[in-house]
């Protein structure tokens, strides 16, 4: 249940704000707004507004709306590779592991839909623009490369193709999670994580080496 107040609380350290709160308010502030709002679409001035800081003071931070979204990106791709290498952990066969991998992918798109529509959001391209975002995203497919090769190597995933096998787990995971984020498939949390094994299952049945 989302609160009914989204402003975000920041502490003082000696009667003013500390630097660093003050820019994690500001990212907070932003995800917690397109959350809501489903749009990454929010002037400056609303997410200094949230976290209860000037106009001015966010512009210390961040010199513009792009600026902010992108830093919302870098964290966000930071988070799902931390997300996506424990749900892999869990796992002990290769196939077992890359259906573990598409749940935790829908699983952080449900859970952190602020951050996950601004990582793919078009006013970021390219990704070079921004220091880190790049490999902040490239770190975070690497996980699914390096799953997708290890199945393979392992025989449980034809090998003869693996770029084409990662676009395939990529695309097929990412289109569940899109799908459930825009209320084109009306499951909750617990049934979306049902719903996206059974959709990895059948990519690994359909990938599955002859």
């Amino acid at each position: 249940m989302r609160p009914a107040d989204d402003r975000v609380r920041l502490k003082k350290e000696g009667g003013r704000y500390h630097h660093g709160n003050l820019k994690d308010a500001l990212v907070l502030a932003a995800e917690r707004s397109i959350a809501k709002s489903g749009s990454t679409d929010l002037p400056l001035r609303d997410v200094a507004k949230l976290a209860g800081v000037s106009h001015a003071a966010a512009y210390r931070h961040f010199v513009s709306k792009t600026a902010l979204l992108a830093e919302v990106a870098v964290r966000g791709f930071a988070s799902l590779k931390e997300k996506l290498l424990a749900a892999v952990e869990v796992a002990k066969a290769p196939d077992a592991r890359l259906i573990e991998l598409g749940v935790a992918y829908v699983t952080f798109a449900l859970e952190s839909s602020g951050s996950f529509r601004v990582m793919f959001d078009s006013a970021l391209k390219p990704f070079t623009q921004f220091p880190g975002l790049a490999e902040a995203a490239a770190e975070s497919l690497a996980v699914f490369q390096r799953v997708v090769k290890e199945a393979a190597d392992a025989g449980a995933l034809r090998s003869d193709d693996l770029n084409g096998s990662v676009t395939s787990a990529w695309a097929l995971i990412h289109g569940h999670a899109v799908l459930l984020l825009d209320d084109h498939l009306a499951l909750g949390v617990e049934d979306a994580a049902t719903s996206a094994r059974g959709t990895m299952r059948r990519l690994v049945d359909g990938l599955r080496a002859r």
